[in-house]
């Protein structure tokens, strides 16, 4: 009589109705992880496009709306008037010529990245030789000079180029100052943050996919660019955007070694529009 009136107060629960309770515990958990997680990444969607917004809608003020601009910028009338900055890169003909100059640097850029990054990073990760680490650390160490120290003595480089627009051998002339193929070789260069993404997402992978490749065949370039460069599109395409973004801002480095402004990147011409 004792053990059925426990069994009444204290029901004891099937294996199954605790696992569904667990599941149902479970499940709840990754619906909230999920809200929050979506909440978050919504949250910090619109503050990274708050500045896109504020760019493009703020292209459409006048003169007055301009000077009595708020948070949230809106034109406070629409006409023909107020589309003039971008009727102005699609009519001037030295913006379009200096948008096809800018994109042809970023390809050539483009090119020598992808090519340097992922033949050095292949290089670090699975090939031995001696002061392999020390070299990687050297490549490393290079990142910690700010690049406004070297603008003086980039300058001088260019400017006392053998050979090149007068000189004789350092001197005489100009160098490539003032000659837009000084836009493209200075992009002539290798970086050693993408060297180092690179190599630690070839070390990810591991090296047996490229041991098994060889087995069937495939040479040391194959083995790169077809088989280890298609598994690391996401590092890919970071780098790109990174370099396409730094490839649209170089303001000091165009002001110091071009002349005229039809050699000069679109950032710079316009603001040089605005300002004038």
């Amino acid at each position: 009589m004792q053990t059925e009136t426990a069994k009444a107060e204290f029901p004891v629960r099937s294996g199954e109705e605790l696992r569904n309770k667990k599941q149902k515990s479970l499940r709840r958990k990754k619906i909230r992880r999920s809200v929050g997680a979506y909440l978050y990444l919504g949250i910090g969607s619109i503050i990274m496009l708050y500045p896109l917004y504020f760019m493009l809608v703020g292209a459409l003020l006048n003169r007055e709306d301009f000077y009595q601009i708020s948070a949230f910028p809106w034109p406070s009338s629409l006409s023909l008037e107020n589309f003039g900055t971008y009727l102005f890169f699609f009519s001037d003909l030295k913006v379009l010529q200096s948008i096809a100059l800018t994109l042809g640097v970023i390809a050539e850029s483009a090119a020598i990245m992808i090519l340097s990054s992922v033949v050095l990073a292949y290089i670090f990760s699975f090939i031995r030789f001696r002061f392999r680490g020390f070299i990687f650390m050297a490549f490393l160490a290079v990142t910690m000079i700010p690049g406004a120290a070297t603008v003086a003595s980039t300058f001088v480089m260019w400017a006392r180029f053998p050979f090149a627009g007068g000189n004789n051998i350092f001197t005489g002339g100009s160098g490539f100052i003032g000659d837009p193929m000084v836009l493209f070789l200075i992009n002539i260069n290798i970086s050693p943050m993408n060297i180092f993404l690179y190599r630690q997402a070839f070390c990810s992978i591991g090296k047996e996919i490229g041991e098994a490749a060889e087995v069937d065949g495939a040479n040391l370039f194959t083995v790169m660019f077809r088989i280890y460069l298609p598994l690391i599109l996401p590092v890919l395409a970071y780098s790109l955007i990174g370099l396409f973004i730094g490839g649209m801002l170089p303001f000091l480095f165009a002001a110091l070694t071009t002349s005229t402004s039809s050699l000069r990147r679109p950032p710079l011409r316009t603001g040089c529009r605005t300002i004038r």
